[in-house]
């Protein structure tokens, strides 16, 4: 009897024992599985989201190197001075004119813009095509594309696709060069990067992968080159961040001279509605909306080209009332319309002056100091020879170039899947900007 006890306390599980101990050990295993799973989750979400919040980070970072220093020029793209015009122009004034644009091999002086090329000088050629140009001056481009992502219920939704394109110092190389910069919204298998030419985005199906683009574009020999020296425009394209949506980029305007327009951030559709200066009314590709029945507006920051043939208004210079003990009157600038003020000059800024091709006219072609502004009236620093004026001296060109006080950028991301969208903004004070 003791032994038949004893072997029967040393017997093995009973089935059932066995199987509540498996479907513990299944309960178990099954949540140390749902827990590893969703701290992976967790950790793959978490990496993902440090790496969009770096990517953003780089890319405003980025910016904040750049547009605080933009630099105002109204020779934007790089040019070869040599001009053999007689008359109305000559030979190595400084600044671009007609036929002095680099027209490299590879086009990647003149990529920079709107579809690839100048947008401010486009010329019909042919009917519908168009030849891309010089641009002069740094701009503010607004487009807008759509998209049709069912599983988000977007049906073609609209998406802001902005661009800029300016002046500034940067780190090339390990060291600090001038470049032309440019950022735009782009599809990242459509971006050239021999020239930095990013194909306009129209329409996106789904998911469809948008990247923030850098391009930077420098030479050699810096902004202006001579005939006989050897030259090279170089480019470098940047995916900043991906998975971007939308890239919209306001500037600050304000008018001192006029209470009607509110102050405060614009895009350039806003500004070409309701204009902060009249002058940017006129409906032509100089000044204005590009394509506005295409959904594209564009705000240059330049008063007056070096085009002879630009419909801006002409220059006037009038002798003011004051006399200064040189006996010389005081000169006053304007233009032959009541649209431009020159609200954005302010004193220090600089207007480059020429005679019109064919004017008769006394008043000497240079660069000018703004020391005043009267409402649009500009009276200079230098002194200007008015001796032997009958009247005021007309069909005056000019250009000068002017940056905003400030810059606001808005990005727009999603994740990997195209799910949880954020939006990341950041204003810029441009340094130096006179108030």
């Amino acid at each position: 009897m003791a032994r038949a006890r004893a072997i029967g306390r040393g017997r093995g599980f009973t089935l059932i024992e066995l199987l509540v101990a498996l479907a513990l050990a299944m309960m178990i295993s099954a949540a140390v599985t749902f827990i590893a799973s969703q701290a992976q989750k967790i950790y793959s979400d978490t990496t993902a989201k440090v790496a969009l919040y770096n990517n953003v980070r780089y890319a405003l970072d980025m910016m904040e190197t750049e547009l605080p220093n933009i630099i105002p020029t109204a020779d934007l793209e790089f040019f070869m001075d040599t001009s053999e015009r007689t008359g109305t122009a000559w030979k190595h004034n400084g600044h671009w004119d007609e036929g002095e644009e680099i027209r490299d091999r590879e086009q990647i002086n003149l990529g920079g813009g709107f579809g690839g090329g100048g947008f401010l000088k486009r010329r019909a050629v042919s009917g519908a095509s168009f030849q891309p140009e010089y641009d002069e001056a740094a701009y503010v481009l607004e487009r807008r594309y759509t998209n049709t992502d069912r599983a988000q219920g977007e049906e073609d939704a609209p998406h802001d696709a902005f661009e800029i394109y300016f002046r500034a110092p940067t780190y090339i190389d390990g060291a600090v060069r001038v470049a032309n910069i440019e950022y735009k919204l782009a599809d990242p298998d459509r971006i050239n990067p021999t020239n930095g030419y990013c194909e306009p985005i129209v329409h996106t199906d789904g998911n469809k992968n948008l990247v923030l683009v850098r391009v930077l574009r420098y030479a050699d020999h810096g902004d202006v080159m001579n005939r006989g020296r050897k030259w090279e425009v170089n480019c470098r394209v940047t995916e900043l961040c991906w998975n971007v949506t939308d890239f919209k980029i306001e500037y600050y305007t304000v008018n001192p001279f006029s209470d009607r327009v509110p102050f405060g951030f614009r895009t350039p559709q806003e500004d070409f509605r309701r204009p902060t200066e009249p002058c940017w009314t006129i409906g032509t590709s100089h000044v204005g909306a590009l394509q506005p029945d295409q959904g594209v507006w564009v705000k240059p920051f330049i008063y007056g080209s070096s085009l002879l043939s630009a419909p801006y208004d002409k220059g006037v210079a009038d002798l003011g009332n004051r006399v200064e003990i040189t006996q010389l009157k005081p000169v006053l600038f304007r233009t032959d319309g009541k649209n431009t003020q020159f609200v954005e000059l302010s004193p220090g800024d600089r207007i480059w002056i020429f005679r019109s091709q064919g004017a008769q006219t006394k008043f000497p072609t240079g660069e000018h100091t703004i020391l005043t502004n009267h409402g649009g009236f500009l009276e200079f620093r230098e002194e200007v020879d008015s001796t032997g004026w009958g009247s005021a001296q007309t069909q005056l060109q000019y250009k000068a170039a002017w940056v905003p006080r400030a810059f606001r950028v808005t990005l727009r991301l999603t994740n990997e899947k195209g799910q949880e969208p954020r939006v990341f903004q950041r204003v810029f004070q441009v340094l130096g900007r006179r108030s």
